[in-house]
């Protein structure tokens, strides 16, 4: 079974094997994706702009 980050056990013992590395996480892709959109300019702006 998979284990999502952030992940709590609360009985018992887990043995977890690591298939990616941390920023290829879901979380690491939507705040990339994120600091993409506000670092690019919208094509209303680019219009206003103008």
């Amino acid at each position: 079974n998979e284990v999502n980050a952030g992940t709590i056990n609360v009985n018992g013992k887990l043995t977890i094997e690591v298939r990616r590395p941390g920023g290829e996480s879901l979380i690491s892709d939507i705040v990339r994706l994120v600091t993409n959109a506000q670092n690019r300019q919208a094509p209303v702006q680019c219009l206003a702009d103008k």
